[in-house]
């Protein structure tokens, strides 16, 4: 035996049985959903704006899923895994896109110790995190002893740094005041802070713009004050023995 529900618009919701053997729900008519032998099957849903995705889930401005009149689309999960939140542009497996105002992530207020607000993971282990305490942020790259070998002291420190050229600009998009590194002259001293390759562009021609994290230029610029003090107390210790002397 089977079942068809169908919200019909004349009469109703109408029950009707066949041998069949599937469950299936109607609206007007046209299946939503069977349920049979070989499981839940449903057709995907599609809303009349002219914004709508040929395949995946539409979320329109009520918050619900399915068909809304006059609604404005807000989120997109397409049928290849990407998700699109305020935007439709292919940039990317998790596209977030706002015009106006703040994106806020919420962690529980009564939550006590560590919130791990954001984990960035590869193959498996942990390689960053976005945390707070309920008083300030931290942006942390891993840094674990247990995920390094062959640590030794960083030595030539000085020579390095007089290798970095600080510079100043003025950005090109506004004109505002920039200073700090060029990435590419950055990359020769220390490559680990810069991504990107220079004068990359893609296939069509466009810029691939370098990245610096210069959080990353820390450890040799600590490595070089420590070389220098070393140098200022050896000076020191001479000075004074010969006005010893």
């Amino acid at each position: 035996m089977s079942i068809t529900l169908n919200a019909d618009t004349s009469n109703g919701l109408v029950m009707t049985s066949d041998t069949s053997g599937e469950i299936k729900l109607q609206s007007a008519g046209a299946d939503i959903a069977t349920v049979d032998s070989s499981g839940v099957s449903a057709t995907t849903f599609t809303p009349t704006s002219s914004t709508a995705p040929t395949n995946g889930v539409y979320l329109p401005t009520t918050n619900t899923v399915g068909i809304s009149t006059n609604s404005t689309e807000r989120m997109r999960v397409a049928s290849d895994g990407k998700v699109f939140i305020g935007t439709t542009s292919y940039t990317g497996k998790v596209n977030i896109s706002q015009s106006a105002g703040d994106w806020v992530i919420v962690e529980d207020s009564t939550f006590a110790g560590t919130q791990y607000f954001t984990s960035y993971r590869s193959s498996g282990t942990q390689i960053g995190t976005i945390t707070g305490n309920g008083t300030n942020v931290a942006y942390n790259t891993s840094s674990d002893y247990r995920l390094k070998n062959n640590v030794a002291p960083m030595s030539g420190s000085i020579d390095r740094l007089k290798q970095l050229n600080p510079s100043t600009w003025s950005w090109t998009t506004d004109g505002s005041h920039g200073e700090g590194f060029l990435a590419h002259e950055a990359q020769t001293v220390v490559p680990e802070a810069v991504t990107g390759t220079h004068n990359e562009v893609d296939d069509d021609g466009n810029p691939v713009y370098q990245g610096i994290d210069q959080s990353k230029l820390v450890p040799l610029l600590t490595s070089a004050l420590q070389e220098a003090i070393t140098k200022i107390e050896d000076l020191e210790t001479r000075i004074e023995a010969l006005e010893n002397a």
